[in-house]
């Protein structure tokens, strides 16, 4: 038997109008064309919900967020005696109860909001939030963060054999900080072939670094410092919240219910990210957390404080975006200064290793 349905991917929050074909053994969606999307054994298709006029189904293994709707009763009556969900029950009900999870986070976050105003709101929201939404988000900001980068400089720095060294030598940089993060996320590092001086992280444990800071940097120390700030930011979700507190609970709706008026919940986020700055509060607590991610590996915080004095002199060159996105402040600077002198420390990266992160981009 086939019908119509509509499919959200979880990754992004576009609705899909597909077709379905409902098979002794599988349940197989369809697209343009009659093109195969998917092909769900029975065993893994797991009930949402079953109420009011729509079949809510997912895949076992599946992206958290995807699902599959049916609003044709015919259709769904089908489906359920071909799958024969009666047998699995305990399984389903982990569903139901997780999607009613959700639905219930959307409202309540309308409540906070309403109550606190969208910073506090954001604050309590976000870390009740799965860590599949700042997956999701990471990815979609990881498409568009690109387009929105200089158009023409190419891409990653470090991909093809003439950067392998320096690939290395920031593998290694990355690994002696994140093996201390205890990060929710695994890091994911690119040095992007764009000459802002700049370096952000997104959510989801993306980060990237532009070449013409990796240029401006004057030691391996200064990088890891820096790097260690974006790490801060990664680890308190700071860029789940800042969308959040940008686009109040439309992002959040959006993401829940695969719609957002005036474009996808995903693409939005991403926009924000791209374009947004931290706060100076947001700021400091990722100093704090920089300093003391430094100072258990035993790398010399003197290499942010010394980065950020030198740009601070640079304000006027437009390259300096880091000023703009990372507004640094004095307090901030002594902060940093007075971390520096304490503890005993060790070289992140030898020489070689510094030579070679320095020319990841070739001779760009």
């Amino acid at each position: 038997m086939r019908g119509a349905a509509v499919f959200f991917d979880g990754e992004t929050s576009a609705r899909q109008a597909i077709g379905i074909e409902v098979g002794p053994e599988h349940l197989r969606l369809r697209g343009v064309a009659d093109a195969l999307i998917a092909d769900w054994p029975w065993s893994k298709v797991e009930v949402i919900s079953d109420d009011a006029g729509m079949l809510r189904l997912r895949h076992a293994d599946g992206p958290e967020l995807a699902r599959l709707e049916v609003a044709d009763e015919e259709l769904s009556s089908a489906i359920r005696q071909a799958a024969d969900f009666s047998s699995r029950r305990v399984r389903d009900s982990r569903s139901a109860r997780r999607i009613a999870l959700w639905s219930g986070a959307a409202i309540i976050s309308l409540a906070f909001t309403g109550l606190f105003g969208i910073p506090l709101a954001a604050g309590i929201i976000v870390p009740a939030l799965p860590l599949s939404v700042d997956e999701a988000l990471g990815r979609s900001v990881d498409g568009n963060i690109r387009r929105l980068l200089e158009e023409g400089e190419g891409g990653d720095c470090g991909a093809g054999p003439e950067g392998a060294a320096g690939r290395q030598a920031l593998d290694k940089l990355v690994a002696r900080l994140e093996g201390s993060a205890n990060l929710p996320f695994p890091l994911k590092v690119a040095v992007v072939r764009n000459n802002m001086v700049n370096a952000f992280a997104t959510s989801g444990g993306y980060v990237y670094l532009m070449q013409g800071f990796i240029d401006e940097a004057e030691t391996p120390e200064e990088v890891a410092g820096v790097l260690a700030h974006e790490i801060g930011h990664i680890a308190a979700r700071d860029g789940t919240r800042r969308v959040i507190e940008t686009t109040g609970t439309s992002f959040l709706f959006g993401t829940v219910f695969g719609d957002l008026t005036g474009g996808g919940a995903l693409a939005v986020g991403a926009q924000v990210l791209a374009e947004s700055a931290h706060s100076r509060e947001t700021e400091r607590q990722a100093d704090a957390f920089a300093l003391n991610l430094m100072t258990s590996t035993s790398v010399s915080p003197a290499g942010l404080a010394d980065f950020f004095r030198r740009e601070a002199r640079s304000s006027s060159d437009e390259r300096f975006a880091i000023l703009s996105s990372h507004p640094v402040s004095s307090e901030r600077l002594e902060a940093i200064e007075r971390a520096a002198t304490a503890g005993e420390n060790q070289p992140i990266l030898t020489e070689d290793e510094w030579a070679a992160l320095k020319e990841i981009c070739g001779d760009d």
